[in-house]
């Protein structure tokens, strides 16, 4: 893993390059939020680009989008249905 500060005017930021079989690594032990992983192992093993690995993220990003949608509507049908929803 390399590590590189870029200039951004006055300041810096960090920016880590990391190799495809580091990436891989780190994304088999991935946990989100609720505990879920990524993908299956052998999904992240066959990607053979950055940008393929990269695709499972936003792939799984938008399955979490998705979920926090759907509990955020079910919660608003519970304030509906038991008459509290007039509180914003």
């Amino acid at each position: 893993m390399l590590e590189n500060l870029i200039p951004i005017g006055q300041a810096f930021i960090k920016l880590t390059i990391m190799h495809l079989e580091e990436i891989k690594a780190e994304m088999k032990t991935f946990r989100d939020f609720y505990g879920g992983d990524l993908l299956d192992v052998s999904e992240i093993d066959s990607c053979t680009t950055k940008e393929e690995l990269r695709q499972i993220i936003v792939k799984h990003e938008s399955h979490m989008e998705m979920m926090l949608a759907d509990a955020l509507s079910h919660i608003e049908k519970f304030k509906k249905k038991v008459g509290l929803n007039f509180y914003q």
